[in-house]
């Protein structure tokens, strides 16, 4: 987020890409997926963000549009397209000059008291190698806000292990919770894009609209 603000023409940089440590623009940038997300480990989030992937790449376009000569690499696990022709988009970026996709995990970040550029660590199938770049993006994953809980009475809403709402009949009727009358939407739910997202929200609706119809008290 911190990224997609200093591309915006309202940023603090009118939409210059500067480096907030010296005010230098930066000619190699790396991105790094995943952080966070898909870590299949006690207490972690083993969910994918499903957005992630996506917003980088267009982050990645954007950069280029503003300055053709910046070196772009993007550190994956793998890339997950979602959504329609999301794969071609990702082939559009990927086909840029001077992009890199390398699926590997980064082991080591450090930055340079001196020149403040940082050091990736990385393992590829000829060895770990390092790497540095004048500037880091981290895609960090989606999480959910525990305190939804706390909006009725312990227990009284079912909320899955990352604390999203969990939804009673996600296949017949989406949006439908532990509770009736309460109907959820969107990322509340669980990760999603905006398309999705506003799908949900239609579809939660539709639901609200019959529970209101059904439990209309004649006059």
């Amino acid at each position: 987020m911190d990224y997609e603000r200093l591309l915006c023409s309202t940023g603090p940089y009118q939409g210059e890409v500067l480096r907030a440590s010296d005010g230098r623009h930066p000619r190699s940038i790396a991105w790094i997926q995943c952080v966070g997300s898909r870590q299949v480990v006690p207490g972690a989030n083993s969910y994918c963000s499903a957005v992630c992937c996506t917003y980088t790449q267009k982050q990645v376009i954007v950069t280029k549009d503003h300055d053709a000569g910046v070196e772009c690499t993007v550190f994956h696990n793998d890339i997950r397209s979602y959504g329609k022709d999301f794969e071609r988009f990702f082939e559009r970026t990927n086909n840029l000059p001077g992009v890199r996709f390398i699926r590997s995990y980064v082991s080591i970040v450090r930055e340079d008291p001196v020149t403040k550029n940082v050091t990736v660590r990385y393992a590829t199938p000829d060895g770990v190698k390092e790497e540095e770049f004048d500037l880091v993006v981290l895609a960090v994953g989606i999480q959910a806000n525990p305190e939804v809980a706390k909006l009725f009475e312990d227990g009284a809403l079912t909320l899955d292990p990352y604390f999203y709402v969990q939804e009673t009949d996600e296949d017949l009727r989406p949006g439908a919770t532990s509770i009736p009358g309460v109907f959820v939407a969107g990322t509340a739910a669980g990760a999603k894009d905006i398309p999705d997202t506003i799908l949900h929200a239609g579809a939660a609706v539709a639901q609200a609209a019959a529970y209101l119809e059904r439990t209309k008290v004649p006059s």
